[in-house]
């Protein structure tokens, strides 16, 4: 089981950010997870896994359905003026790693979950330049993505 800092969750939270927690608490004793970095600030990711050999994950988890997610070519097509599905959570992981001035060979690993939608529907979702989205296979135990 994973070591995870605090290990208790709060009172209130999002329901996608708890199936996230326990999710990762089942990941190997290899895994170090913190949850909610900064709570002081409302738009910080939600987990940062480090793995034993030293490499890290910020995650920031979407509550977004898939309803919600519609293709990236689609929104083009239609001039919808609604930001796509995710966009605020990758700025709010881009602004989180940029306010940390790591030195340009540092790299930090940056993860948007989206917890309510397939995978496959995630991916037809992703603007070109988003780096790593996951679905919500990454979740289950047998759902053949892994962490």
């Amino acid at each position: 089981m994973a070591h995870i800092l605090p290990d208790t969750l709060p009172q209130i939270m999002p329901p996608e950010v708890h199936r996230t927690f326990r999710a990762l608490k089942n990941l190997p004793d290899t895994f170090f997870v913190w949850h909610h970095l900064a709570p002081w600030q409302p738009d910080a990711p939600d987990f940062l896994l480090i793995t034993q050999d030293g490499r890290a994950l910020l995650v920031k988890v979407s509550a977004a359905s898939a309803s919600q997610a519609t293709s990236a070519a689609q929104l083009l097509l239609l001039q919808d003026d609604r930001a796509p599905v995710g966009q605020e959570e990758e700025q709010v992981l881009q602004r989180f790693i940029q306010s940390l001035d790591l030195p340009p060979d540092q790299r930090l690993e940056a993860l948007v979950l989206f917890p309510n939608i397939p995978h496959r529907q995630v991916l037809n979702s992703r603007p070109p330049q988003a780096p790593s989205w996951a679905g919500k296979e990454l979740l289950q135990e047998d759902g053949g993505l892994q962490w």
